[in-house]
């Protein structure tokens, strides 16, 4: 297991210590609990009211959002199928979205603390920051 400058956990998938973990890193707009890595990474993101995730996208992963608690603001654009205004989607709970590699993205959450579920590619640290209100840089 490694951390990065910002603190985040990360392993190496094909290590022997992937598989069932529990390592929880705080953010700017909350926390990310990474709970599994090995061919895949499952993660449980709290976005506290009014906070939002940066503006990013990923060169390699990609990502299913299921929202579980809350109702949160999904910015995303597709490049290249919609390369100009970003689409605007208002989530509820039980709802999800897959999120492909180089998709443009941001979460906000509204009036509440917002709990969602994150499965993807095991990229941990393969973020490319666009935008970010907290001074975060790639």
């Amino acid at each position: 297991m490694r951390s990065n400058a910002e603190g985040e956990v990360s392993k190496d998938p094909q290590s022997e210590e992937a598989g069932d973990i529990s390592g929880i890193t705080q953010k700017p707009w909350g926390s990310e609990r990474l709970i599994y890595l090995g061919e895949y990474a499952v993660k449980i993101l709290r976005i506290n009211a009014g906070k939002r995730t940066s503006y990013h996208y990923h060169e390699e992963k990609d990502e299913t959002i299921f929202l579980h608690k809350g109702t949160m603001l999904l910015e995303i654009t597709n490049l290249p199928h919609f390369p100009i205004n970003p689409h605007k989607i208002e989530m509820i709970p039980g709802e999800f979205v897959q999120i492909f590699a180089r998709d443009r993205h941001r979460f906000t959450a509204h009036g509440q603390d917002v709990v969602l579920f994150e499965a993807s590619a095991p990229h941990l640290t393969d973020v490319v920051r666009l935008e970010d209100d907290y001074g975060r840089k790639s």
